[in-house]
């Protein structure tokens, strides 16, 4: 029934996420998923920061204080314990394939998990303080991360630092690509949201496109 409410008595809503035809709800003391139906799936009884389910609606990432944890959305059941951030975990966020996971740190960094085995693959070194998001890219070769004055786009497959985005006055609190991975999009505390074309984000296709035309102008 359209409206029906899913949750009696386990406190207010924090956030939710949704992916592969579920959807977690996260509160005060648990994380509840669903079905898009509304049917139960699974409860993962644990306080947590942050919660998100994977595109794919099979896993569950959660922080709290230093560390993430990797769960089943299907049985609730710990997978990984995900441990090496050296102050509080910010934000976690799934590749869109579902096998990667970036989080990202008050201690500066951030790092990239393999989701299967729980194994760390790069550490992303760049930032003076802390990184506050991390963001796939539609097609999961970049990830862009927010920072206090600055953005940053990383190559997702090595851990490498590209390029910073920006020199916002204050708090950048957000950075993410649109749906065509093409541009990125940045909040910032001073007020202001900023959009970004990021060349060497297009395919290959594009980047010939864009070569040829800068050819052109010099001529």
């Amino acid at each position: 029934m359209i409206g029906q409410p899913l949750l009696h008595g386990a406190g207010h809503v924090l956030a939710i996420s949704t992916g592969g035809g579920r959807f977690l709800v996260r509160t005060p003391d648990l994380v509840e998923v669903y079905t898009d139906a509304g049917t139960p799936v699974s409860t993962i009884d644990t306080q947590t920061q942050h919660a998100v389910i994977s595109p794919g609606g099979l896993g569950v990432a959660t922080t709290r204080g230093k560390v993430a944890q990797l769960w089943s959305a299907s049985t609730g059941k710990l997978l990984h314990t995900l441990r090496g951030h050296r102050s509080l975990v910010d934000d976690a966020e799934f590749s869109p394939d579902g096998r990667r996971l970036v989080t990202v740190s008050d201690d500066h960094t951030g790092r990239i998990w393999d989701t299967r085995s729980g194994r760390l693959l790069h550490v992303l070194v760049g930032h003076f303080f802390p990184v506050n998001t991390g963001s796939y890219s539609p097609d999961g070769r970049w990830i862009v991360t927010s920072s206090q004055f600055t953005a940053g786009l990383w190559n997702a497959a090595t851990g490498e630092l590209l390029f910073y985005l920006g020199r916002s006055t204050q708090k950048i609190t957000s950075a993410s690509f649109n749906a065509s991975g093409d541009w990125i999009l940045t909040g910032s505390e001073d007020g202001t949201a900023r959009i970004y074309h990021c060349v060497v984000c297009e395919p290959l296709s594009g980047l010939v496109a864009a070569a040829r035309a800068r050819l052109r102008a010099l001529r």
